[in-house]
C-alpha cells in the first residue's frame, strides 16, 4: 500500500465521521477537512474527477459553515435579548409585588379594629389600588 492510499483512507474516514456529527457546524467543519484530504488525494493520485468534485465542494462548505455560524450567533443574540427582556419583566413583577406587600402592611396598620375587615378584603382592596396604579402608569 502506498502512502497516497493512506491519504485516501483518511479522507474516507472523515466522510464517515461527518455522517456521525450531530450539529451543522461540526458537520461542515469535518466536511471541509474531508474536502481538503480528497483534494490532496485526487491531486497526488492523479484522480481528477475526485479532485474536481472536492475543489468544487470546498467553497460551498466554507460558505455554508460561515452562514451557519452567523445564524447561530444571531439566535444566541436573540435568546440573550429575550432573556434580558424576561429578566426585566421579572424585575418589574418583583417590584410590584414588593409594593403590594408594603401597601398591605400599611393598609392593615391604618385600619381600626372596629372595621373587622378580613385579610382577604384588605388584600382585594390593595390589589385594586395596585391595578389602578398600573393603569395610571400605562396612560
Amino acid at each position: 500500500m502506498h502512502w497516497i492510499d493512506l491519504v485516501g483512507f483518511a479522507a474516507a474516514f472523515t466522510v464517515l465521521a461527518s455522517f456521525c456529527m450531530t450539529t451543522i457546524v461540526s458537520l461542515r467543519s469535518v466536511a471541509i477537512a474531508s474536502n481538503m484530504l480528497f483534494i490532496i488525494y485526487g491531486m497526488l493520485g492523479h484522480i481528477y474527477p475526485v479532485f474536481l468534485l472536492h475543489i468544487t465542494l470546498l467553497p460551498i462548505n466554507l460558505i455554508k459553515l460561515h452562514r451557519a455560524r452567523d445564524r447561530l450567533r444571531e439566535i444566541t443574540n436573540r435568546e440573550a435579548a429575550g432573556f434580558a427582556e424576561l429578566m426585566g419583566r421579572l424585575g418589574d413583577a418583583r417590584m410590584l409585588l414588593r409594593k403590594v406587600r408594603r401597601w398591605r402592611r400599611q393598609a392593615r396598620r391604618r385600619l381600626p379594629r372596629r372595621h373587622n375587615l378580613t385579610a382577604r378584603q384588605v388584600s382585594r382592596n390593595v390589589w385594586n389600588v395596585a391595578a389602578d396604579a398600573r393603569l395610571a402608569n400605562l396612560r
